[in-house]
């Protein structure tokens, strides 16, 4: 798959006990988290398939890739990155490369094949979201119909169903799913595409099938009352039709084309607006392997949202589950708008021809609605792109750089220089190091050059530089490491960075920066304890930090008395409280405790919207060590929130699971 339609989230299907994972990635530092489904009740399955793990894929070679196996069927186990990666299933006899999960469908046409050894085959399905209902129908030639209902309860489900192999199938969802053909040896399967995907034509290389194939034909999926404007190498491909079926009372039929002997192939339909779907057959003398070809990867499994139609653009404009199924007339204005979606044309489009930037960036000429991706600029690294956007239908216009990934090279400096540190070949303090790093995010913030790039490198350099505290470990931290530790924090959090943090959780598309920084703070203030006699409290404009032994008193936090008047601000907006009573300690924990508490003042500005909350208050953490017997705590803590929102509804408390990630 080209690299455009690479994606975020993948579901995991396997064949059978013995295939392996791969995944890929291009030229980025990319974390992949890898998720298994629950193990019910008493599991048996190894650690392998339960532990959920997570890899950090580093972008100094172009391409990167990693590989898992565990000798179990982790079908249903979900794969999430942070920039797009490629993922590939490997059985025994082939390598499967999966389609990420925003591409997924709700129809599908499941055809027999050819020239079968077995009687029956197996459908493998795996469900997107919860509740999802699907039903199939398949028709024999004798004119009976076999029916089956199934139901997801949760996401990531798989059921597999095993159907006979002279059935042609009508598979129909209320949600998106993927359906896995399987023979019932398990040594080969192939993806099922969606009817939404379908193209309006085809290029059939000559050498996709394997040298020792005795035989190549074709599966075409129709609407049978299209089937007559298909051709093959711009003649009618009636004359090539072996056998036609219609399927059932679903519209459809499926065509059985020889191919012959190898040559390149053009299939495609008199009508640009009519969409069929090619399945090619390789036959050997011990097995068939089928290849489906030409998705369009279309988003169609994400949210909808109407647009001006494009002649061509692959897109469902018109949100109505079909693309580019419009015939319009490119003379005319009426038929662009929303209620409409174009096929492609003839019509000449003028593309956005190369050009220099500011930044020295070549820009190479690129065909409208499509992006040109560049090594960042002078003084920066990473990666920027640029689309060219389609204007009057006619040509093309730079939108202009995106350079929110794009990282100071001066930042990327102190990242090397923190690996340095932490396998001891550079003589350097950590302290230095952090104040380097305050200098510079101040610097950039000030230039209003502080994107979610360089937000995202800052947040990762504190992350490593509390990894060498913890390597340190018996030696804690030193008052210029926390002052300057904080303040690096202090500025991250800043209510001037609300578009850098907009830009960075959308396109993570999770709070997966949030929660770092959070179990940042968690991991530092404890080593703040680490040969540490007197108490912390460093107080910032954004956040608050305490570590301290409490003895058999009342422990408030934070306590606005005790801040000092030269934080005005933060003594006034302080809208949430922990309150750990004398008698918790004295009953409970032996008469003292060391704690770390956090508190971040602008935190609820900075977290995205997530499973359709709104985080309605400030954010306080309160950290006791892990050896700490904290269950059942008399009296109980007392935590007490102010309301950001005065009208929302369905308030609730909630904490943060940091193995959710």
């Amino acid at each position: 798959m080209p690299l455009d339609v690479l994606g975020t989230q993948y579901v995991i299907v396997f064949a059978n006990t013995s295939d392996q994972i791969t995944i890929m990635g291009i030229g980025e530092d990319i974390t992949v988290n890898l998720k298994f489904p629950e193990c019910p009740g008493n599991c048996s399955l190894p650690d392998c398939a339960t532990k959920d793990v997570s890899y950090q894929m580093r972008g100094i070679v172009e391409c990167n890739h990693l590989t898992y196996s565990c000798h179990v069927d982790l079908t249903g186990s979900m794969i999430t990155s942070d920039f797009p990666v490629s993922v590939m299933v490997h059985t025994a006899n082939q390598t499967l490369q999966l389609p990420p999960i925003n591409t997924w469908g709700r129809k599908f046409i499941v055809a027999s094949l050819p020239y079968t050894l077995f009687r029956n085959f197996s459908l493998k399905m795996v469900s997107k979201e919860a509740n999802t209902n699907i039903t199939i129908q398949c028709y024999r030639e004798n004119g009976t119909i076999d029916t089956f209902d199934i139901y997801f309860n949760e996401s990531g489900e798989h059921v597999v169903k095993s159907i006979s192999t002279a059935s042609n199938c009508l598979m129909q969802s209320n949600k998106p799913v993927l359906p896995v053909h399987m023979t019932e040896s398990e040594e080969a399967m192939f993806i099922i595409p969606p009817v939404e995907q379908y193209s309006s034509d085809y290029l059939l290389p000559a050498e996709l099938c394997r040298e020792d194939s005795i035989n190549r034909s074709l599966i075409i999926i129709s609407t049978t009352n299209h089937t007559n404007g298909l051709r093959m190498d711009g003649l009618p491909i009636a004359d090539n039709i072996f056998q036609r079926q219609k399927i059932g009372q679903t519209g459809y039929t499926r065509l059985f084309v020889n191919l012959g002997a190898p040559k390149l192939h053009l299939l495609d339909h008199t009508a640009p607006n009519i969409v069929f779907g090619v399945f090619l057959v390789c036959s050997t003398q011990t097995t068939n392997y089928v290849i489906p070809l030409g998705m369009r990867m279309a988003p169609i499994a994400e949210k909808c949202k109407s647009t001006s139609s494009i002649p061509g653009d692959g897109l469902d404009n018109d949100c109505d589950d079909l693309i580019d199924e419009d015939i319009c007339d490119n003379s005319s204005t009426d038929d662009f708008h929303n209620e409409t979606d174009c096929a492609t044309t003839s019509r000449e489009i003028l593309p956005c021809l190369k050009y220099t930037d500011t930044n020295e960036v070549e820009w190479k000429t690129t065909l409208p609605n499509d992006y040109d991706y560049q090594t960042c600029g002078k003084r920066m690294t990473g990666n920027t792109s640029n689309l060219c956007e389609l204007k009057e239908r006619l040509y093309g216009v730079w939108r202009g750089p995106d350079n929110s990934f794009c990282v100071s090279e001066s930042l990327s400096v102190i990242a090397a220089k923190l690996h340095l540190t932490l396998n001891g070949t550079i003589n350097v303090t950590l302290a230095d190091i952090l104040n380097e790093t305050l200098s510079i995010t101040n610097k950039l913030i000030s230039k209003d050059n502080f994107n979610a790039g360089n937000l995202k490198s800052v947040i990762e350099s504190l992350d490593l530089a509390v990894t060498i505290i913890e390597e340190r470990s018996t030696l804690g931290t030193t008052k210029r490491e926390r002052e300057n530790f904080i303040s690096v924090l202090d500025r991250l959090l800043s209510s001037v960075n609300v578009e850098s943090w907009r830009m960075l959780n959308q396109k993570i598309k999770t709070t997966k920066y949030v929660s770092t920084i959070m179990s940042i703070v968690s991991r530092f203030g404890f080593q703040v304890h680490v040969n540490q006699l007197e108490d912390v409290i460093i107080v910032r404009e954004n956040i608050v930090f305490e570590s301290k032994k409490g003895f058999i008193d009342d422990v408030i936090f934070p306590n606005v008395s005790m801040l000092s008047s030269s934080y005005q601000q933060m003594r006034d907006s302080v809208n949430a409280m922990i309150f750990f009573s004398k008698g918790t300690i004295k009953n409970n924990l032996n008469g003292s405790i060391d704690y770390t508490a956090v508190y971040y003042r602008t935190l609820t500005k900075l977290l995205p919207s997530a499973y359709g909350f709104d985080i309605g208050s400030d954010v306080v953490s309160f950290s006791l060590p892990t050896f700490a017997a904290a269950n059942n705590l008399f009296p109980p803590i007392q935590i007490e929130y102010e309301h950001v929102y005065s009208n929302k509804t369905n308030s609730t408390c909630v904490f943060w699971d940091f193995d959710k990630g």
